[in-house]
């Protein structure tokens, strides 16, 4: 009896195995035919297989078992491999505890000096300093949202991989993947005309230009849809500073739902959500003031507390925003750094005013750690006569007050409205 009821186990345990591995397969002969690649058929001890060539990279998804501290689980990695390789001995990989610990014990990361991007990502390569020419601000965009995304894969100087628990039975989502991933590694391989306007867009972001680098970002033309989204996310935020939340939780909420493992995108959704409820709410209210008042503040705000409690190296961009929104935004400042820039505009995105000067100020340095050694900005709205008073005044220690109006939590920069300059220290 017993021998008889362990093979009638047995074969119900053959049997479903055998029905599983032909509903897998299933699901990748359609994702074969979909993308056109390959599909080599499981068996009762094999797994499929996909193989073959798309958008210019060479493709490998297949399942695979490791074994662990109680059982064994089954993974679905995919490969994608570049037209060539890259010559850098590169390998990001996603900021974690073990990276962090790694890091501690002198284990390497280059540092490529983009405070978000350095806090997000772990960076290896034989020439630092080719590595860090190499990842223009477009790769390391593309590159950031990819491992966030897709949590514990890794971009080598070959190739791209990442594994996923349990076998993959959406052929739907195999194809999205295997698409977000080859685009990337084009990306990663050629230098390509959009990638020119998102260096544009980001340097202008970093001086504060929010008009101008949606402007550099609305002329990227013909992008595929997994290309569309990295541009997404940045006009999401680039428009949720300008103070235009509703427009920024359009385009969030479209990322959101179609990448739905990226963290960060999600919490920005939702908080570009809630700001435009409660700018829709304040709009059909004028008696609803903004927290902190500017007649009872006196200025009065340390700067070194208020840079050290929101660009936290713990804080997620959507963090950062939210503790500005909740603490600073509307609070009278009146501070003193150093002039980095300045220019004259006819519009700012921020401010709003038809005319202006728009003046970026060096106004803390950010203690050893996470962002250490690195400058936080204020970029400051005066009025147009202001440039004729400043040309003589770059690299001086100004001071001047205004009002907080925006956190740029990306880009660590402050936005202060209705400013003026109060003299040279």
């Amino acid at each position: 009896m017993g021998i008889f009821l362990f093979l009638v186990i047995f074969v119900a345990v053959i049997a479903f195995a055998v029905l599983r591995s032909r509903e897998a397969d299933r699901t990748w002969q359609v994702a074969a035919t979909k993308l056109q690649l390959q599909f080599l058929p499981g068996g009762l001890f094999s797994s499929p297989k996909l193989t073959g060539n798309h958008n210019g990279c060479s493709v490998l998804v297949e399942t695979f078992s490791r074994d662990g501290s109680k059982n064994r689980t089954t993974y679905t990695r995919y490969r994608i491999g570049y037209a060539r390789s890259l010559g850098l001995g590169l390998r990001l990989t996603r900021q974690g505890v073990f990276a962090q610990i790694g890091k501690f014990f002198g284990a390497e990361d280059i540092e490529i000096g983009d405070q978000d991007f350095d806090k997000a990502v772990v960076v290896k390569g034989t020439d630092p300093s080719r590595v860090t020419e190499f990842l223009t601000p477009a790769r390391r965009v593309r590159a950031a949202r990819f491992l966030d995304s897709y949590q514990g894969a890794t971009i080598y100087d070959d190739r791209i991989q990442w594994e996923r628990r349990g076998v993959e039975r959406d052929p739907q989502q195999i194809a999205h993947v295997i698409d977000r991933m080859t685009r990337l590694a084009n990306h990663m391989v050629e230098d390509r005309a959009d990638n020119a306007a998102i260096d544009s867009a980001m340097e202008a972001r970093q001086e504060g230009r929010l008009g101008e680098a949606l402007d550099h970002l609305a002329g990227i033309e013909d992008q595929h849809e997994t290309d569309a989204r990295d541009v997404d996310v940045l006009k999401g935020e680039i428009l949720y500073a300008s103070g235009e939340p509703e427009k920024a939780a359009e385009l969030l909420k479209k990322v959101s739902e179609q990448e739905p493992e990226d963290q960060e995108v999600q919490a920005f959704a939702v908080l570009a959500s809630q700001g435009a409820t409660e700018q829709v709410a304040q709009q059909t209210d004028e008696s609803i003031e903004g927290p902190g008042g500017t007649t009872e503040d006196d200025g009065g705000i340390d700067i070194s507390t208020m840079c050290e409690t929101l660009f936290d190296p713990k804080n997620t961009s959507p963090r950062t925003t939210e503790l500005f929104e909740k603490n600073y935004r509307d609070r009278f400042v009146r501070w003193s750094g150093i002039l980095k820039s300045f220019r004259s505009y006819t519009y700012d995105a921020v401010f709003s005013d038809s005319t202006g000067t728009r003046a970026v100020f060096e106004i803390h340095t950010m203690e050893e750690g996470g962002y250490g050694g690195r400058a936080v900005q204020v970029v400051v709205q005066l009025p147009a006569e202001a440039e004729k008073v400043l040309k003589s005044q770059l690299n001086s220690t100004l001071a001047f007050e205004g009002t907080l109006v925006s956190c740029d939590a990306f880009m660590r920069n402050l936005f202060v409205g209705d400013g003026k300059i109060c003299g040279e220290l």
